[in-house]
């Protein structure tokens, strides 16, 4: 809640509401060929609803042809809202960037495996499990990584997590994790990596 006062007036008070929606950035280099937006036909269940540039959709598609190239936001509804599924954005090559919001809590498997264009990730501190069910891999091959923060709330890194992703080199470990999955950097190319007590 922000709130001003505007000279000897009563202070006003505006309320910014909180994204709950994942925002997503596509690079878009053709407009004469759809560009995949959600991993494939399955994945759109996950989805009461999409808006691109602005526009919310008749309906949830996986593919979109944009009229100009460029830089595009797409924003998602998720049914869950806890919880970004399985394979959801994986193979989409123009997905740049996401945001995600403070109400995720889990991300599964392979949720953007081979997007081959994301440079860099946060991972809020309301994220408190990567690990469930054995999830893992997901960020696995994409291979313009550069950054990624994983916060406090992160105790498990699973397994494959950012495997092959070879521009990452120095992710931020948050101060409470406690394992390192299997190969869940390899083939990263580290500068460094600080390591929690």
């Amino acid at each position: 809640i922000y709130t001003l006062s505007l000279h000897d007036a009563l202070p006003i008070s505006i309320y910014n509401p909180i994204e709950t929606r994942l925002v997503g950035t596509f690079n878009v280099t053709n407009t004469e060929s759809a560009t995949k937006i959600l991993h494939n036909e399955y994945t759109k269940t996950y989805f009461n609803e999409i808006e691109i540039d602005g526009v919310v959709q008749p309906s949830v598609v996986d593919t979109y042809t944009f009229s100009t190239t460029g830089v595009h936001t797409v924003k998602y509804t998720l049914i869950d809202q806890t919880t970004i599924p399985r394979d959801c954005f994986s193979y989409c090559p123009n997905l740049i960037n996401m945001i995600i919001p403070k109400n995720i809590t889990n991300i599964l498997s392979y949720a953007f495996e081979n997007c081959t264009g994301l440079t860099s990730i946060i991972i809020p501190d309301t994220v408190t499990e990567l690990n469930e069910n054995g999830a893992n891999g997901q960020f696995q091959y994409c291979s313009n990584l550069t950054n990624v923060i994983i916060s406090n709330s992160v105790t498990i890194i699973p397994n494959m997590f950012c495997y092959q992703c070879t521009k990452l080199t120095s992710p931020i470990i948050g101060n409470n994790g406690t394992t390192i999955g299997g190969s869940a950097f390899a083939y990263c190319e580290f500068t460094t990596l600080n390591i929690p007590d």
